[in-house]
């Protein structure tokens, strides 16, 4: 009777030691857990994924490609219009980010221009007539003899205007400043030295 006992107890205790290694084990994961919702919720993707952060001399890149050209450094188009598709990419991600949370806040983007990302020939498409404007120059040297393209960079900047509206309107560029103003026909403002650029010729 008294083995029969002792051989209860020491399978009832195996299954409580278990029982508590089960439960330390949903314990450390939970905290796992949330340590990653944690970090998560403080990434944003858009920097993780569109690298805008170097430069190679005096010209911008997005993910290592050039977005313009230098007397002193020549870039081949191939590399500006995949760098320029990729920028349409990133701003059609904004877009679409801005239009959910539009949604959920019962709020209106008035929106000119629509992003349709297709790589190296990435387009814009103009809303009111339906017509489509090139994000990507195909002239070769002649920069502005395509005037589709000169076209598609003022949708861009404007597009990009609009974006900067709604972001500041819901208090978004607190936590990431812009730092340039988008002005009407393609100008932007550098808010450091107060410079201004354009994408017209």
């Amino acid at each position: 009777q008294l083995k029969k006992l002792r051989e209860e107890f020491n399978a009832a205790e195996l299954k409580r030691i278990d029982s508590d290694n089960d439960q330390a084990t949903l314990v450390l994961r939970e905290h796992y857990l949330k340590q990653e919702v944690n970090v998560l919720a403080h990434t944003n993707i858009l920097f993780s994924v569109f690298d805008f952060g170097n430069f190679t001399g005096h010209i911008p890149t997005i993910n290592g490609l050039r977005l313009a050209k230098i007397a002193s450094e020549p870039v081949e188009w191939s590399e500006i219009n995949s760098a320029l598709g990729m920028c349409g990419l990133c701003l059609h991600t904004v877009m679409n980010i801005n239009s959910n949370f539009a949604q959920t806040q019962k709020r209106h983007i008035h929106r000119l221009h629509k992003i349709v990302p297709q790589g190296s020939q990435t387009t814009i498409l103009r809303l009111k007539d339906k017509h489509s404007l090139h994000l990507y120059n195909s002239a070769g040297f002649r920069l502005f003899v395509d005037s589709q393209f000169e076209e598609g960079m003022f949708a861009f900047v404007d597009c990009m205007k609009n974006e900067q509206i709604f972001l500041k309107q819901c208090g978004g560029l607190k936590c990431a400043p812009c730092p340039y103003r988008f002005e009407a026909h393609g100008r932007m403002c550098n808010l450091r030295d107060g410079q201004y650029v354009s994408v017209s010729r």
